[in-house]
């Protein structure tokens, strides 16, 4: 992105500018006329994470549709020994801010409400950390950029930055002592989430390219509503697990429940299909893991944790893919196969999500792949399951479903390096300006769009020569659905390293 001064300094000043709680002479007259307290409020319940020991207390502030921060004059509250708070928080206000801050009143980490609700509606924010800190930085970063609080989707955000991310990104910096004259938190030095913005940004606009190449005519604002619901979902299970000692419920599969959640009412809200949006998923993912590949400020342990959220948030598209195409390819198979393959899927996604390292991540995506190609049926031996043993193509060889298989993890890596070769060229220097973004997230759909046709040939050839008795009004459905599962399988996450 271009930018006329660091990014970080830029959230830094539309804080100062809209006028902090802090006695200061030059706050916008804004902050105090625009949320004055009215009777009718709502309460967010909230904990602190040990990360920001020194925090003494929270603040609300509103995000305005142009993305500037506006200070919520009576929405402050003192932190508890145990690290909970209640702050009482204007209604009806969606992506609000909550910030703890430490007893100078600088800012010690953050997180995002998605909405505040309606009277008396009370809210369980997940805990501000690291992890709610940089997702709550990489989103004002985006929408700041482009002064339009609805330009990009937080849950987005909160989809790829996973926990490994946001350690790589918190780690680069000094988010807590840089502060600047004014007690705002100045994070000029972090290059890492400098990164991580700009990766976002690309992936984004991928998707959303793939959304209208699918015919669909959306935007983040569109998606906003099925989005926050999701969120409302995650952020609750994640306050209840940190402030409640018993909770048995697991970080890792509330964040893929999240993921589930999104997918599922993206797909009932657009009417896309699982392979579409597997193909935007797709796009997007090779976009956002090329830029923080090849950017000379990203160290090691970003591109790996890229990579790991990468395998995460592709695995709910490929099970989706898989369930979809399960039904093409066995018309009369019935309810019970069907069950078994959605069982298996959210076993698969789970390991994602619990997956403490790249190899541990490949390994995960070998057995999903595994578990498909020996799934049995009951007249068939466990030789090649859901993609090749089944009704359409019972009597199609090994060696012919191997073919496909490795034309699908040859055009996947062909595919991912394409795009990694246009964000070489745009990011060498450490600078991508918006038309550069644009350029790279189209080149992206691109070089999917491209592997999708080039396997969807692979696959008409090998039925074409092997089948050749396949009945016409079946094979189209049959190899689309074939080639649907192959590309979910071999290029929703690509299993290499840096």
């Amino acid at each position: 992105m271009t930018r006329t001064a660091p990014l970080l300094s830029l959230l830094s000043l539309s804080l100062v500018a809209c006028g902090p709680d802090n006695g200061s002479t030059d706050a916008d007259p804004k902050a105090d006329t625009a949320t004055t307290p009215s009777t009718a409020r709502s309460t967010v319940d909230g904990m602190v994470g040990s990360d920001f020991d020194r925090a003494v207390s929270v603040r609300g502030w509103l995000v305005a549709d142009d993305s500037m921060l506006v200070r919520d004059i009576g929405a402050s509250a003192m932190i508890q020994s145990d690290g909970s708070f209640s702050l009482d928080t204007m209604t009806g206000a969606e992506l609000y801010i909550v910030e703890a801050v430490d007893a100078d009143g600088d800012r010690q980490g953050m997180a995002v409400v998605s909405s505040t609700g309606g009277a008396d509606a009370v809210i369980k924010l997940r805990p501000i950390d690291a992890e709610s800190t940089v997702e709550a930085s990489a989103w004002l970063g985006l929408v700041q950029e482009s002064s339009d609080k609805w330009s990009h989707s937080f849950a987005d955000v909160v989809g790829r930055v996973n926990t490994e991310l946001a350690a790589a990104v918190w780690d680069d910096g000094d988010w807590v002592d840089d502060t600047d004259a004014d007690g705002m938190l100045s994070l000029d030095s972090n290059a890492e989430l400098e990164v991580l913005v700009d990766a976002l940004d690309v992936a984004q606009q991928a998707e959303l390219m793939s959304w209208t190449s699918a015919g669909l005519s959306w935007d983040q604002h569109d998606a906003w509503d099925t989005e926050s619901l999701a969120l409302m979902g995650l952020s609750a299970r994640l306050y209840y697990h940190a402030a409640s000692a018993d909770s048995t419920d697991d970080p890792d599969l509330a964040r893929a429940d999240f993921d589930q959640g999104v997918l599922l009412g993206t797909q009932l809200a657009s009417g896309l299909s699982a392979s579409a949006l597997m193909d935007a998923g797709a796009s997007s993912w090779m976009a956002f893991g090329a830029v923080i590949s090849t950017h000379p400020d990203a160290d090691l342990a970003l591109a790996e944790a890229a990579r790991l959220s990468w395998g995460q948030g592709q695995s709910e598209r490929s099970v989706a893919v898989a369930s979809e195409a399960f039904g093409v390819l066995n018309p009369t198979a019935g309810t019970e196969p069907q069950a078994v393959i959605d069982a298996e899927g959210r076993s698969f996604v789970a390991s994602t999500f619990a997956a403490p390292d790249l190899t541990t991540m490949g390994d995960a995506w070998t057995s999903w792949e595994s578990t498909l190609a020996a799934m049995p049926r009951d007249d068939q031996p466990a030789s090649g399951g859901l993609l090749f043993q089944t009704e359409t193509f019972a009597d199609l060889s090994l060696l012919s479903a191997d073919l496909m298989l490795t034309a699908a993890a040859d055009g996947a890596t062909t595919c991912r390096d394409t795009v990694r070769s246009a964000a070489d060229s745009i990011v060498s220097d450490g600078v991508m300006t918006e038309v550069e973004a644009e350029a790279l997230a189209m080149s992206a759909v691109s070089a999917w769009a491209t592997y999708r046709d080039d396997m969807d040939t692979t696959v008409v050839d090998v039925l074409t020569d092997l089948l050749p008795g396949l009945d016409a009004a079946t094979s189209p459905m049959a190899a689309a659905a074939t080639t649907d599962v192959l590309v979910s399988l071999e290029g929703g996450w690509v299993a290499d390293a840096r």
